[in-house]
């Protein structure tokens, strides 16, 4: 009975044993798998990441481009603005200058007329003053030869 105790205890022990290299095996399986699990997510990450950074930098040059676009049409709006500004005040400084023209036009007629006027006015006082003097003259040359 005790060879037979012995017995079972060494086959408890045995299975014990095998069950600890048992489990030990699966604990190292499981370790294992969960290391390959890790180093794939590791990798699956790292492409994830190079994937995002490459998204980033897509973006990155079309928002470049974008703003460069942007700019490229500020100014051609900017040079084009600038341009029919120029053309407004060139017609406003020419009808200005059409205005003074005519303008000085109109007054140098007037100061024609105005001469015109002055020595028509003279003329006209010079007419009356010789006319005065010819009846004058004639008044005394008909005095004289009447007395």
């Amino acid at each position: 009975e005790k060879q037979e105790l012995k017995t079972q205890e060494n086959n408890a022990e045995k299975r014990h044993l095998t069950e600890k290299q048992e489990l030990t095996t699966q604990l190292n399986s499981t370790e294992k798998k969960h290391l390959v699990e890790t180093q794939e997510l590791n990798k699956k990450l790292e492409q994830n990441s190079l994937e995002a950074e490459a998204i980033v930098m897509k973006l990155k040059a079309a928002l470049e481009s974008t703003i460069k676009m942007n700019e490229i049409k500020i100014k051609e709006l900017k040079d084009a603005f600038e341009k029919e500004k120029n053309a407004i005040t060139n017609r406003c400084n020419a009808e200005r200058k059409k205005k003074n023209e005519i303008i000085e036009s109109y007054n140098a007629e007037k100061k024609e007329k105005n001469d015109l006027f002055i020595s028509y006015t003279e003329i006209k006082a010079l007419h009356i003053k010789n006319r005065d003097r010819k009846k004058i003259v004639s008044f005394q040359t008909g005095r004289f030869s009447g007395s």
